[in-house]
């Protein structure tokens, strides 16, 4: 409920979010990625994805990600954040 004013897809189920989406392009032998893609296009450059439990905020715009990632006044989770932090091997 937190993150339902951010547009997004419709979910496919209430439990599984948008999953049923991804493994319906993955049998298919598709890419993913460009459902993400389509999606941009539809819902902006900001929109929220569900699945299981988790919410993700898929960012397009590279000002939006620079504003994102620097900023501590965003939440981040830290697993994530710590794969992007040494990204390329250093900050």
């Amino acid at each position: 409920m937190k993150y339902d004013h951010i547009p997004g897809p419709p979910r496919d189920s209430f439990f599984l979010g948008h999953s049923p989406t991804f493994v319906r392009i993955m049998k298919k032998d598709g890419i993913v990625h460009n459902k993400f893609l389509e999606w941009a296009e539809i819902y902006g450059p900001v929109y929220r994805i569900n699945i299981l439990h988790y919410i993700i905020l898929v960012v397009t715009c590279p000002e939006a990600t620079k504003e994102i990632l620097m900023s501590p006044k965003y939440p981040k989770d830290r697993f994530l954040y710590k794969g992007l932090f040494n990204l390329f091997g250093q900050r």
